[in-house]
């Protein structure tokens, strides 16, 4: 009882984690014994992907494991177990196979463990235990045994039949006459008698899981799987709970080796200038496995600290500076060689410093130096940009005016999107302020104002107050250049403040739009014509083709013109085109849509206008039919004259106007003549 609740706490202490490929060779797999289907289920229920195989010729090597049926008499012919981790059930294969010279059988319940050094047996003491449940056939092998081989288990009363037999690795097989051991095994193999898996005790089921676990391991544990055995379980893996911890690992700190403290990186340089009586922090990075670790710093052989990194600050001279880390076993090294000068005895680069550009101002201390009149000891940061084309911005801000607008900088907008933003006012000024807010769409790259919105309130003393500003982006901006939006604050004691925040711009996929759309009236009458002007603009970096299409929904009036070409942004990138529209005879009074579209192969753009239809006099209108030299409607699908059509003026003949001036003064002579006869 005591050797089963030993045995059940070891499941739970050692629970099989590893599964593996196993071939099952049975005489034939389409008739699967008991006892074969009961060793299975022992397999499955571990974890293990089990196949039946025949007895016959197959690739071993795609298998982790092979278990051979007590039914299989010999495996010469189907597989080479010298090659393969391989269980075998079966004596006589086991036999034939060079693990002994004989085999035989019996029909008993019990056993002896023989040898409790080996993994497979560890967990057990000496002596007999049960193998069965109740009594059944068990196979042994016996005479004399394979080299480098383990006698774990066997008959209760004869030691020499073996019913749990391992061979190891590299151990050498031999003949039925016990003379040829020449043949060597390159993968170890176990014998497990027990035939009858579904009368397995409890520790049988254990001994066979432990027999599988040892043929793929040796019995060596690799808890985090990186291929190194626990020291615990005879390997050299220093931390089997950290798969980066091995004896391979190429990082010194987890290569299970105290290995000597390396000195990974050093700050500043093997070689420093410095100014007097500047301070200047040398720092070191270590590589090493060791948490305890040393360090000693000294100056010109003297200990002046023992931190991971050292302050220096001394007078003019030169100085070695050292630092020495040691982790009790072993320890490294590094020099620095330091002047202290003068500055003038330097160039702006010897001393750290970095020279200003004309549109950059030194954000800390200049240096004196040799080679520069701008030289910062810290960094040089770009001077605020200048808004040139607004009327006033704040060079001192007052902070007590205090402007908060929201942050859409990291908003992608597009032509036409309308950037809509609530605009904050806190006045921490002791009275009350009158505040005139103005906001800007501004062209960084161009340095103008695009668009412009201006509002005033009043602020109290210690209130907020919120305005709402609403921008809309020109159809025609240029994504490639910068924007932002600037907001100026001013009170009447003209104490200000500003703000800005950058404009995510992309053109997206509009390509033409419609930069005009206009009538020759807005009232008509049925049988109309309608006389339209659409004049549209590329704003693309590249020629487009376009159509434009006219429609009027409420009446399905609808056409659309020919492609023609429209050159790109900055060249000939605008056409005018004019169109004429008839209206039907029978149209009913009221307002409709005149709607303009610019097809490209990007986003439609378009525009409307409303026309007034009055009401028609009762008696029938007839439609007015164009002249030639005007238009000719194509169809009656469709009152749209076609777009790719523009209206003409008329030829004028200027022999014939002359003509007509000259009869005309001499009739009016002649009647100025005759009144003066009569008269």
């Amino acid at each position: 009882m005591n050797k089963l609740v030993f045995v059940l706490i070891l499941f739970l202490l050692f629970p099989v984690v590893s599964a593996y490929t196993v071939g099952y060779v049975v005489k034939n797999p389409n008739t699967i014994g008991s006892n074969d289907a009961s060793v299975k289920n022992e397999l499955v229920s571990g974890g293990h992907v089990v196949t039946f195989l025949d007895d016959v010729s197959f690739n071993a090597f795609a298998y982790d494991l092979i278990v051979v049926s007590s039914d299989i008499p010999s495996v010469s012919n189907i597989f080479d177990n010298t090659k393969h981790r391989t269980l075998f059930l079966s004596g006589a294969a086991a036999q034939k196979a060079g693990l002994s010279s004989d085999f035989t059988s019996s029909v008993r319940r019990r056993s002896e463990i023989r040898n409790i050094v080996h993994y497979i047996t560890s967990p057990y003491t000496l002596g007999d235990f049960n193998l069965y449940t109740s009594t059944g056939n068990i196979n042994y092998l016996s005479g004399c045994k394979a080299s480098g081989s383990y006698s774990l288990a066997s008959h209760d009363s004869d030691s020499n039949r073996l019913v749990i037999f391992a061979v190891d690795s590299k151990s050498k097989l031999i003949d039925t006459s016990c003379t040829d051991r020449d043949k060597t095994i390159s993968q170890s193999n176990v014998f497990f008698g027990l035939i009858e898996a579904n009368k397995w005790s409890v520790e049988s089921k254990d001994l066979f899981a432990r027999s599988i676990t040892w043929l793929m391991t040796s019995g060596l544990t690799d808890g985090d799987g990186d291929g190194y055995y626990s020291i615990a379980s005879g390997g050299d893996d220093c931390n089997d709970a950290d798969k980066e911890v091995h004896p391979g690992a190429s990082d010194i700190r987890k290569n299970c080796v105290n290995d000597a403290p390396t000195i990974k990186s050093a700050s500043p340089g093997t070689i420093v200038n410095l100014l007097e009586n500047t301070q200047k922090l040398f720092l070191i990075e270590v590589v090493d496995d060791d948490t305890a670790l040393q360090y000693t710093w000294k100056v010109d052989g003297q200990t002046v600290g023992t931190g991971q990194m050292y302050e220096f600050r001394k007078d003019e001279g030169s100085y070695i500076v050292e630092v020495r880390v040691s982790d009790g076993s072993f320890s490294a090294t590094h020099v620095w060689n330091v002047m202290v000068r003068d500055s003038s005895y330097f160039s702006c680069a010897d001393v750290g410093g970095t020279i200003c550009a004309s549109n950059q101002f030194c954000d800390g201390s200049l240096y004196f130096v040799s080679d520069s009149t701008a030289c910062c000891s810290t960094s040089c940061i770009a001077k605020p940009f200048s808004y040139d084309d607004v009327r006033e911005t704040c060079a001192v801000k007052e902070l007590g005016l205090e402007i908060d607008l929201d942050d859409f900088s990291r908003v992608t907008y597009h032509p036409g999107d309308t950037i809509d933003f609530d605009i904050q006012i806190k006045n921490r000024l002791d009275s009350k302020s009158d505040i005139i807010l103005e906001s800007y769409l501004y062209d960084l790259t161009k340095n103008q104002v695009v668009e412009k919105i201006k509002d005033s309130f009043d602020v109290g003393s210690d209130k907020t107050e919120s305005s709402n500003f609403v921008l809309k982006l020109p159809y025609d901006l240029d994504e490639t250049h910068q924007y932002k939006i600037l907001v100026y604050g001013e009170n009447d004691d003209e104490l200000c403040n500003q703000k800005d925040v950058l404009v995510s711009m992309s053109r997206g996929s509009i390509y033409v739009i419609i930069d005009d759309f206009s009538l020759d009236k807005t009232s008509y009458v049925c049988g109309d014509v309608i006389q339209t002007s659409v004049h549209i603009k590329n704003v693309d970096s590249r020629d487009r083709d376009v159509s434009i299409g006219l429609t009027i929904p409420e009446l399905s009036l609808n056409q659309q013109s020919e492609l023609f070409d429209i050159e790109k942004k900055g060249e000939n990138d605008d056409e005018k085109k004019t169109f004429l529209i008839q209206l039907p005879s029978d149209v009913k009074a009221g307002t409709y849509k005149l709607r303009a579209t610019a097809y490209t192969n990007g986003q439609d753009f378009s525009s409307e206008k409303e026309i007034i239809v009055e009401q028609c006099a009762d008696e029938t209108v007839q439609e007015t039919p164009l002249v030639e030299n005007q238009i000719t409607l194509l169809g009656k699908v469709s009152n749209l004259i076609p777009s790719q059509i523009e209206v003409k003026e008329s030829t004028i003949n200027t022999q014939e106007i002359l003509f007509g001036i000259i009869l005309f003064f001499i009739a009016l002579c002649s009647l100025l003549v005759l009144w003066w006869f009569l008269h």
